[in-house]
């Protein structure tokens, strides 16, 4: 018994390996610093990606003389590179809309067109509908605009007692350069 008591007591007093403890002991706390770093970064990276998304499908509608649904199609189609490097087929959606507000009346839903994955419906209603403007936002009379919404379900991978699921929406507002687009010409 007397020389186990010895030993510890020759433990308590040795100083060899205490950075090794301590470094074992920081680890979990540094690793849980550096993961929540790395999912705060890609959260926000997810955000201007989506941003870039909203407003460069919106400007390339809006640059048509003319929209057919093929046009359209393949808009859609460049999701996948302004997406790069996070996966564009899972979780999200983007939804094109053309506004259109003749003098005299309330502004309608156009058309409108879905790509994607997800269940989300537009802000704006549906097509044929009335619209449902933003507060901060007025489509005047005789007036056409083409708006997109991107949503994205965002599932974080670590941290997620910092950044829980969620999903992310972006919209985009531009009015068309050549002209109304309210009408949709099938191929």
């Amino acid at each position: 018994m007397k020389r186990l008591i010895t030993h510890l007591r020759h433990l308590l007093k040795s100083r060899e390996g205490i950075v090794s403890v301590e470094f074992a002991m920081a680890m979990p706390i540094l690793l849980g610093l550096m993961l929540t770093g790395l999912e705060m970064t890609r959260y926000v990276f997810l955000h201007q990606k989506l941003e870039r998304v909203s407003t460069s499908i919106s400007d390339l509608v809006a640059r048509e003389e003319i929209i057919t649904e093929a046009k359209v199609t393949d808009i859609f189609e460049i999701t996948e590179q302004l997406m790069a490097p996070f996966d564009h087929s899972v979780n999200i959606q983007v939804i094109v809309t053309s506004l259109n507000r003749n003098t005299g009346a309330a502004a309608t839903v156009s058309w409108q067109r879905n790509w994607g994955v997800g269940s989300h419906e537009s802000r704006f209603g549906k097509e044929g509908e009335a619209a449902a403007i933003p507060t901060n936002f007025d489509v005047r009379e005789g007036e056409n605009v083409i708006a997109t919404e991107v949503f994205h379900e965002f599932v974080p991978t670590f941290g997620q007692d910092v950044i829980g699921p969620t999903t992310i929406e972006k919209m985009a507002i531009y009015r068309p350069r050549f002209g109304s687009l309210a009408n949709l010409i099938s191929d």
